[in-house]
């Protein structure tokens, strides 16, 4: 019984100690809603964030949608107490109106930020603690060039309010940095590699005042199994159909354009059935690069077997059987030599 009763007067201390502690600052003439400025200049805010879940990105708008945390912690000396003999709790909880606390924005929000689930604490020490769930969505630059076999880093700017600025410095604290590593986070055609942050400071409205600033980069990579299989593969096997010809007879004629004709209206309509699937970037990516490469080659074929009959049809069939053979090996060679100079192109630049 008596156990239940200091458990329960424990409790009851820890709700109304911040109110005592308003009371004592309003009597000593502190404003707690004002913030804790010293002589050594403005207050250092540490921040960071727990990555909860990865929502959504999209390419063609260049956005992406975040569920996490933010933390900031700071120190507060008029918050400071002595806490009871065989108090369980370690901090007293503030509401958002009772005291001061740092107004931050994610400078590259495409909207205004959800926020929820908002809690403030204070240690004996005077570490404030500030702590809200937040789900957002956020505009960062896209570089597919390399798509499907691309990485991107998603960036957050933390920045403070316009009105904080010169009194609020945020610094990056890596203890405050955390990725979730369940398996429902990230998506299924993207995967989480890194999180990492870094204390910069940019100018205000052209001029020469900065503004302190964090930076948070999510690294994903884009998982591209889906168009090894559902591109990739069906564009060679489209363009190694289109080089059966050379080993047709040389008066087959009919069966010779059927069999190109087929391939190259079969390429353009597998373009357009996947197209949704591709970025739509006003740069050539190295999936649209091997897209022409594969049209060009599909084209050559017919080039090849318009050739070889009109050198029949002028008596010439010895010539038309040697550009038959050489087109045998020298076709597929020269793809093979193009897409092995299109790799380093986009890959080691």
């Amino acid at each position: 019984m008596f156990r239940m009763v200091f458990f329960a007067a424990t409790i009851l201390s820890s709700l109304i100690m911040p109110a005592a502690t308003m009371a004592e600052a309003e009597r000593g003439g502190v404003d707690l809603t004002e913030p804790p400025l010293s002589a050594e200049g403005p207050v250092i805010v540490r921040v960071g964030v727990y990555v909860l879940n990865l929502a959504a990105v999209d390419e063609v708008k260049e956005t992406f949608q975040i569920d996490g945390y933010l933390t900031a912690v700071w120190k507060d000396d008029r918050l400071k107490y002595s806490p009871s003999p065989g108090s369980l709790l370690r901090s007293r909880t503030f509401r958002e109106e009772q005291i001061w606390y740092p107004h931050v924005g994610m400078l590259n929000a495409a909207e205004p930020r959800s926020k929820f689930d908002i809690t403030i604490r204070a240690r004996p020490d005077g570490t404030v603690t500030y702590r809200e769930r937040f789900v957002v969505t956020l505009s960062t630059k896209f570089d597919v060039a390399r798509f499907p076999f691309d990485r991107q880093k998603l960036t957050i700017y933390l920045q403070p309010i316009w009105a904080d600025r010169e009194i609020v410095t945020l610094v990056s604290d890596r203890d405050l940095l955390q990725l979730n590593q369940a398996e429902y986070v990230g998506m299924a055609q993207w995967n989480i590699i890194d999180l990492s942050q870094r204390t910069t400071s940019e100018n205000v409205g052209g001029t020469s005042d900065r503004i302190s600033q964090v930076v948070f980069t999510i690294l994903v990579k884009r998982r591209y199994g889906f168009y090894i299989w559902k591109v990739f593969v069906p564009l060679l096997l489209m363009v190694t159909v289109s080089w059966t010809i050379f080993w047709m007879s040389l008066d087959d004629f009919g069966n010779q354009i059927l069999v190109a004709i087929t391939t190259i209206l079969t390429v353009i309509a597998f373009a357009f059935s996947i197209e949704s699937n591709l970025p739509k970037v006003p740069y050539v990516t190295y999936i649209d690069a091997f897209f022409l490469c594969c049209y060009f080659f599909v084209f050559l074929t017919v080039i090849e077997l318009m050739a070889v009959n009109i050198v029949l049809r002028t008596g010439g069939r010895e010539l038309a059987i040697k550009i038959r053979r050489s087109a045998r090996w020298s076709v597929p060679l020269v793809f093979a030599v193009l897409n092995a100079i299109l790799i380093p192109h986009f890959f080691l630049r």
